[in-house]
C-alpha cells in the first residue's frame, strides 16, 4: 500500500508530490476572479474553475481542505480492515492533481455534491481516490482513499 501507519506521512507527501509537476497556465488572479464571477451567477462555484484553483494556489489549497484530513488505506483483501491516517494542516504539502506524464486523472461526479478525482502512476500500481464535497456553495476536498498495491 502507498500509505503506510507509523505517524509517519511521507509516502502521502511523496506520491502526491509527483503530481506537482504539472503546472497551470492560468494565472491565480484570473482563476480568482472566475470563480467569483460563478458563486455571484449560480449561487454555488462551478468544481472544474475550483479544481483549477485548487491546483495552482497553495493557500487556496489549504483554506479548502477538510482538517484533519482523512486517508482511508483501503485492504488488498476483505478479510483486512481499512486503515486510517489524520494528516493535521501542519503536515499538509500543496498537491496538485493534474495529470501529466505517467500521471493518469479521472472525475467521477459520484452525485451533484461529490466529485472523485482518480489518480494513478502508470506501471506503479499507485491508485489513490481523492473525495471533493459541495458544503453551502463552496468545494472542499473532503478525505482519500488508497487503494494502492
Amino acid at each position: 500500500m502507498l500509505y503506510q501507519s507509523g505517524g509517519n506521512f511521507t509516502s502521502i507527501i511523496a506520491t502526491t508530490a509527483l503530481i506537482l509537476f504539472c503546472s497551470l497556465k492560468t494565472p491565480v488572479k484570473q482563476l480568482n476572479q472566475e470563480i467569483d464571477n460563478n458563486i455571484t451567477q449560480s449561487g454555488s462555484e462551478d468544481f472544474n474553475l475550483f479544481f483549477k484553483k485548487f491546483n495552482a494556489d497553495a493557500a487556496f489549497q489549504i483554506s479548502r481542505v477538510k482538517f484533519p484530513f482523512k486517508v482511508i488505506e483501503l485492504p488488498d483483501t476483505e478479510e483486512e480492515k481499512a486503515l486510517v491516517h489524520i494528516v493535521p494542516m501542519q503536515k499538509w504539502k500543496q498537491i496538485n492533481l493534474l495529470p501529466g506524464g505517467t500521471i493518469l486523472m479521472e472525475k467521477h461526479w459520484v452525485n451533484k455534491t461529490t466529485v472523485k478525482v482518480q489518480l494513478m502512476v502508470e506501471d506503479t500500481g499507485v491508485l489513490v481516490f481523492h473525495y471533493f464535497k459541495c458544503l453551502n456553495g463552496k468545494w472542499w476536498l473532503d478525505h482519500a482513499e488508497d487503494a494502492s498495491d
